[in-house]
């Protein structure tokens, strides 16, 4: 659902900042320089669909660790090209299974599905998985 806003990949950049000791700013070349995992996970969207799709990302805590959490930070908030935005708690995103997926049954993320990358979440319907993400608020 929802209509792929125009990216041009030159000057996307994925901004993670809030409450972390170092703000990141990474380019989607950057983003494919991290270790990635690789799961089967299901899609299921309100009932119109359901995919059983093989996705490639970079766990979260990858990138929080990075940006170095602060002890008071609680919650995390993805926000997309196009305005959408979910929040989850901390302790739910450093779970397995939480992460933003750049490839789908090996190919690059297509536009109408996030690209370039998206919110990946193992076990949750797909309204939290953000599409196009290229925010991370953490608070």
């Amino acid at each position: 659902t929802g209509t792929p806003p125009d990216i041009d990949i030159t000057e996307y950049a994925l901004t993670i900042d809030g409450n972390v000791d170092n703000p990141l700013s990474l380019s989607y070349e950057d983003i494919l320089q991290y270790p990635t995992v690789t799961e089967v996970v299901l899609l299921i969207c309100g009932g119109a669909f359901a995919d059983n799709a093989e996705w490639t990302g970079v766990p979260v805590m990858t990138l929080l660790k990075q940006a170095g959490i602060k002890p008071q930070a609680g919650y995390v908030t993805f926000n997309s090209v196009d305005r959408y935005q979910h929040t989850m708690p901390l302790e739910e995103v450093k779970q397995d299974g939480v992460f933003l997926a750049h490839t789908v049954d090996g190919q690059i993320l297509p536009p109408e599905h996030g690209y370039p990358v998206r919110l990946v979440v193992k076990g949750q319907n797909g309204n939290v998985w953000v599409k196009w993400v290229n925010h991370i608020a953490v608070y």
